[in-house]
């Protein structure tokens, strides 16, 4: 896919803490997350990004 990039986070903590590098090169367009994690439930990822101004609007996909 032209014009498209992916990149992924071994754990959830991390990518809550530095999902605004990911945007770096962009804006992030959607997050992909599952709901069994290590160190951290889907649900608590995802109030997390909501939480940052920056990707409270980003589409996510929630896989169970």
């Amino acid at each position: 896919m032209s014009g498209h990039r992916a990149q992924s986070r071994d754990a959830p903590d991390s990518l809550a803490q530095d999902i605004n590098t990911l945007g770096a090169g962009g804006p992030v367009d959607v997050i992909i997350t599952g709901w069994n994690m290590p160190d951290m439930s889907g649900i608590d990822f995802i109030r997390s990004v909501r939480s940052m101004p920056d990707t409270n609007d980003t589409p996510m996909l929630h896989a169970t």
